[in-house]
């Protein structure tokens, strides 16, 4: 970036002088992304001040993104009501099914006349009726 006006000192106090674009691009991500490794870091007010500036654009683009983001990913509304409604539907639907389940169950139990499919029914009755209230108290 700014090759021949500032040097770099490195974290074990080094100087140097980055002679290779890359270094720079190196330097000003880790800044821009507020990492700091602190393997390198300018020398001069002027390598200073790039950084500094470096930082606050980046921040900048990050808190742009992170806002950007959410802001398509929340629902809207509109689009909570449906979902709430959507979900409140396929919770009804799984209430009936499970519903019709014990009636089935009931009516088998009642068409059956010997002990131990009574047993069987009754134990089956009671295990739907046990999984609907537990459905239902889900549900609320």
């Amino acid at each position: 970036m700014f090759n021949g006006h500032s040097s770099f000192v490195s974290s074990k106090g080094v100087s140097f002088d980055y002679g290779h674009l890359y270094t720079s691009f190196w330097l000003v991500m880790v800044t821009m992304m507020t990492i700091g490794y602190g393997d390198i870091y300018p020398q001069t007010h002027f390598g200073r001040f790039v950084c500094i500036i470096a930082c606050l654009v980046g921040m900048l683009l990050v808190s742009t993104l992170v806002l950007a983001l959410s802001s398509k990913l929340e629902f809207t509304a509109d689009e909570a009501r449906a979902y709430a409604k959507i979900k409140n539907l396929h919770s009804n639907d799984e209430l009936r099914s499970k519903a019709a389940h014990v009636i089935v169950g009931a009516l088998l139990l009642k068409r059956e006349g010997g002990l131990m499919e009574k047993f069987a029914g009754r134990l089956l009755m009671l295990q739907r009726i046990r999984s609907l209230r537990e459905e239902n108290r889900s549900s609320h």
